[in-house]
């Protein structure tokens, strides 16, 4: 089940835990090989969904969390709208997070994350979506059957990968709606 949430005080403490915990765990595997704290990723979770227009969704099963799409207007992302032309930012949403609990991958979560957040920023008036991601991340392939074209290819710097500072190749990809 997906369950569209406002504000993370809406959400019962397990859900909120549970989603940290797993984001944590996800980004701890290639490619990202990051090392994050819970604090910070609940203070980034609570960043992301107090954007106006935010789509923040949930994916329950037995009222447990097991995935989770995170998605705000592309004005708030700095160094990823510098792509898209300032005349279209009013009409770009960004889709900064997607991540399922590793035991439960290969069941579309996922694909029905990305889908049920495509159709409700089609539905609240955005023409466009961009999406930034590893190449060699689990959700490449699933932008690329989507529709997404390569808009720029971006040089980062991974400040959380254990062992310290590496650089990293991220793409970002556009689509219509």
């Amino acid at each position: 089940m997906i369950v569209r949430v406002n504000s993370w005080g809406e959400m019962p403490r397990q859900w909120f835990e549970g989603l940290v915990n797993i984001y944590i765990e996800c980004f701890s595997e290639p490619p990202w090989n990051e090392r994050w704290e819970n604090n910070i990723v609940a203070k980034e979770f609570k960043k992301n969904i107090s954007f106006e227009n935010n789509i923040s969704l949930i994916w329950l099963e037995e009222n447990l969390p097991m995935g989770a799409t995170m998605n705000y207007p592309i004005v708030f992302k700095e160094d990823v709208r510098v792509f898209v032309p300032k005349k279209e930012w009013q009409g770009t949403m960004y889709l900064a997070e997607t991540f399922v609990d590793p035991r439960r991958r290969r069941q579309g979560i996922a694909k029905n994350l990305h889908g049920h957040r495509l159709e409700i920023a089609r539905e609240s008036g955005f023409t466009q979506v961009v999406q930034r991601t590893s190449g060699n991340s689990k959700m490449f392939p699933l932008i690329e059957k989507t529709g997404f074209k390569k808009l720029a290819i971006q040089q980062t710097w991974s400040e959380k990968e254990e062992g310290g500072v590496r650089p990293d190749e991220r793409v970002i990809s556009i689509r219509s709606l």
